[in-house]
């Protein structure tokens, strides 16, 4: 074997080792556990010891993850070469074989997961069928894991600090986990077989989930830790352009109050946005926590809570500020404000980071990418599809960024639309964030769900306490805040295509704009149409039948027909209504959940700007006929709302006197938490679990695990096919690329390239420029022979342009027009 082992080409694997050892240690720091840090990650390489690795690495220069390629020896054995085993296999017997209390064992799982799983995202301890897998991971043969070798190289010490770093690494993950090994007994452990045995010690499934979200967060600083030394070695010109040191807080904090002292807003509504801003500012120097920012649509939160946030920053020596938003067509007008704030005189991105599916060309560079890659900028605007991934995703990718919350300020804006099957892992997750991690959350919206009033508390619910809510005498903002009357148009029967567009046509003259929000595409179509053949020629479309990039550019028409006071009908999908700004003059929705309905009126007379001062008006109506058989979220709300309209009807006051009003709103999530209360642990079916479950036993106790009475195990968590399950948007869609605008150069570029490495760059500029399509539509496509393959065998399909309408976007029919609008 060679004097000195290399863990790449171009690094020895003593100085990636102790690299990587630094580094988890500084990154664990922050979750209370930086030594835990320091040993897995000087310990997460030792199999590359092996004489087998070391002849494959160089004899393969140029091959970087070794661990993904197939290695072929003398003998003509083909396999993957399994350098992550060793360390942790030895770290395990050397814990294991001093007889250990009960508790070092549990720690001695948590770091040999993180070792074993450093490249494959964290395995599961118990298989769905009740396999004892983390078992069979420490006693795999050495022949496999070169364990061997590695005492042979590293004997018996631990990184830096010698045989010292194990026993205060097991005195440091004993205090800092003494609270959740030491929880309150939970109702939800009386019917588990378990409870009368010794294999459950912790009789609190919500214990065993902040173990797990613990075990997860040291798995993150490893494999960040990893991936940039790794990178680093590669380029060493990555270095500059990473973050140092603590965000720049305070110029931050006076570039902003620099905007507020400028800002000279001479209407009623000006002076009310002030005010809910400096509630939010008075605030931000209280103790972190939980926090609830209600405020009625177009009352400045997003503006009050970044001030909230900076300043709560600058007082408690913050990380940075995550804002969590729930659609991408809505991060890009977010970010573009706070960067105009911000960014003044900075390069682009190093103060305001996007990161989101949807990011122009123009908004990425080599910084940026590097930064995506693990969220490191002072304030990050992202999904909450990347935020709940990062958290319980599979693999690495995801993983790698949890860390970045651990002291944090996290800004959820339009909090309502969390799925609801994953209330109860987000309401585990933020608790853990805010107690175990330092972190500040900021809940934002108009209609605030009652996440600490779920119907199953033993499975978690939020911990907020009774001064969480920034906005004293909240109620009353919403009385002046009221620009807009809900009025309840249902009737017996439901309104035809031809009544709701004379009730949108009459509205358009009326009030010189009108918005109809529907709930299904085939509707939003059929209403256009019928305006548009009533010749209507302001009529515009949204709908997601139309990209992102053709999305955008609608809206932006619209927004400057707005501000020119010219009439504009626009028939859209449920899309446009949270958190775009934009304001019509009267507003039209079919009947959904109330807070649907409200985020609509948002959209209505927003600035107060109606003529002649009244409220501008958003007519509820019921459709004569409508399919939402495969739309659960918005049946449900249906029938709901339709409930709160009842009860409205009888006693008006007892809501507030209006459909807008807070009272309102509890009214409706008491009832839709209640029905669907069975829904928000993230039920998974047989098939994919092995047995009917949730993600949430899953990733606690696992109680209905088969094995969970033979394994001598303290974790028991199926991490890897919680990770595989999990997806925030589950919808079996397929994307096609469509010929709008810039994409139809990207389709001719993607259908020419002669290698993969030229694909990559590509496709991540054409997400823009692709439709979500389901299964009965891509079948529909297909038999009209509408789609294409870039390349054979790619599974990477563009539209036929006879298939893409400059009007409503994607059809399987043929359209009409040949020439697609460009913007």
């Amino acid at each position: 074997m060679h004097d000195k082992p290399i863990a790449r080409p171009g690094q020895y694997l003593s100085a990636h080792l102790v690299n990587v050892a630094q580094l988890a240690g500084v990154f664990a720091r922050a979750i209370g556990f930086p030594l835990a840090g320091q040993l897995v990650g000087g310990g997460h390489d030792e199999g590359k010891v092996s004489q087998t690795f070391q002849h494959y690495i160089r004899s393969a220069a140029g091959i970087t993850d070794p661990e993904d390629e197939e290695y072929v020896d003398a003998k003509g054995f083909r396999g993957k070469i399994d350098h992550s085993s060793a360390g942790a296999q030895r770290l395990w017997q050397a814990i294991m074989q001093e007889r250990a209390p009960a508790q070092n064992v549990l720690f001695a799982q948590m770091l040999a997961l993180c070792i074993c799983s450093h490249h494959s995202g964290l395995i599961d301890c118990l298989g769905p069928w009740g396999e004892d897998l983390f078992k069979r991971r420490m006693e795999k043969p050495s022949e496999q894991t070169h364990i061997e070798e590695a005492l042979e190289a590293f004997g018996d010490g631990f990184g830096a600090s010698g045989e010292q770093l194990l026993p205060a690494t097991m005195k440091e993950m004993r205090d800092r986990l003494a609270a959740m090994l030491r929880p309150e007994p939970s109702a939800y452990c009386d019917k588990c077989s378990l409870r009368p045995t010794k294999a459950c010690r912790i009789h609190n499934p919500l214990a065993w989930f902040s173990l797990g979200l613990a075990t997860r967060m040291l798995f993150s600083c490893l494999v960040d830790a990893d991936h940039t030394d790794s990178a680093d070695a590669e380029h060493p010109e990555n270095a500059a352009l990473r973050s140092h040191g603590t965000p720049p807080w305070r110029r931050l904090v006076e570039r902003l109050e620099k905007r507020f002292m400028e800002f000279s807003g001479n209407r009623a509504i000006d002076a009310i946005r002030s005010e809910i801003s400096a509630h939010c500012l008075a605030r931000a120097t209280g103790s972190k926590g939980v926090f609830t920012l209600t405020v009625p649509t177009g009352g400045g939160k997003t503006l009050a809570g970044l001030r909230f946030a900076l300043h709560h920053a600058v007082h408690h020596s913050m990380s940075r500020i995550i804002n969590v938003i729930p659609f991408t067509s809505i991060i890009d007008q977010n970010a573009q404000v706070a960067r105009e704030i911000l960014e003044c005189g900075e390069e682009f991105g190093r103060v305001v980071l996007e990161h989101h599916s949807n990011l122009t060309p123009e908004k990425e560079s080599p910084r940026t990418r590097l930064a995506s890659e693990c969220w490191d900028a002072p304030v990050i605007y992202t999904t909450m599809v990347q935020f709940l991934e990062s958290l319980f995703r599979g693999g690495t990718r995801n993983a790698r960024r949890m860390h970045r919350l651990a002291g944090a300020i996290i800004v959820f804006d339009e909090i309502q639309t969390l799925p609801v099957n994953c209330a109860h892992l987000f309401c585990n997750a933020v608790n853990f964030l805010v107690r175990e991690c330092g972190a500040s959350v900021v809940l934002c919206t108009a209609t605030q769900p009652l996440l600490d009033r779920l119907a199953r508390p033993e499975l978690g619910v939020l911990s907020l306490d009774p001064r969480c809510e920034l906005m004293p005498h909240r109620d009353a903002y919403f009385d002046k805040l009221e620009r807009t009357e809900i009025l309840d148009d249902t009737k017996p029967g439901g309104w035809s295509v031809t009544e709701i567009a004379d009730l949108a046509i009459g509205e358009l003259r009326r009030a010189g704009s009108c918005l109809v929000v529907v709930n299904t595409k085939r509707w939003a179509r059929e209403l256009y149409e019928e305006c548009a053949a009533r010749g209507i020629a302001e009529v515009r479309h949204l709908s997601t039948d139309m990209c992102a990039a053709h999305r955008l550019c609608v809206l932006d028409e619209m927004r400057a027909e707005l501000k020119a006071g010219r009439p504009v009908l626009c028939v859209s999908t449920q899309l446009i209504e949270a958190g775009v700004d934009v304001s019509f003059g009267a507003a039209i929705r079919f009947v959904a959940g109330l807070d649907s309905i409200v985020q609509t009126a948002g959209r209505c007379n927003r600035n107060g700007e109606s003529k002649d001062g009244r409220p501008g008006q958003v007519h509820v109506v019921n459709p004569d006929r409508e399919n939402l058989s495969r739309l659960r979220e918005i049946q449900t709300g249906r029938e709901m709302t339709l409930r709160v309209l009842g009860d409205f009807r009888k006693e008006p006051d007892s809501l507030g006197g209006s459909l807008l009003h807070p009272k309102a709103m509890e009214r409706y999530f008491t009832y839709a938490f209640f029905d669907r209360r069975d829904e928000m642990a993230y039920p998974v079916s047989a098939e994919d679990a092995g047995h009917g479950d949730t993600l949430f036993n899953l990733l606690s106790c696992n109680p209905l695990n088969p094995g969970n009475m033979h394994a001598p195990l303290a974790l028991r968590q199926s991490f890897a096919t919680a990770g595989e399950i999990f997806t925030v948007i589950d919808a079996p869609t397929c994307g096609v690329l469509v010929p709008y605008g810039e994409g139809k150069d990207l389709i001719a570029q993607l259908c020419g390239v002669f290698h993969p490495q030229q694909e990559k760059p590509l496709l991540r500029r054409a997400q823009r420029y692709s439709v979500n399509v389901f299964p009965n539509v891509l079948k529909g496509l297909q038999g009209a022979q509408a789609l294409h393959e870039t390349q054979k065998g790619s599974g990477v399909w563009y539209l036929d342009a006879q298939h893409y309408s400059g009007r409503f976007g994607l059809s399987v029919n043929e359209v009409e027009e040949m020439a697609v609008h460009i913007c």
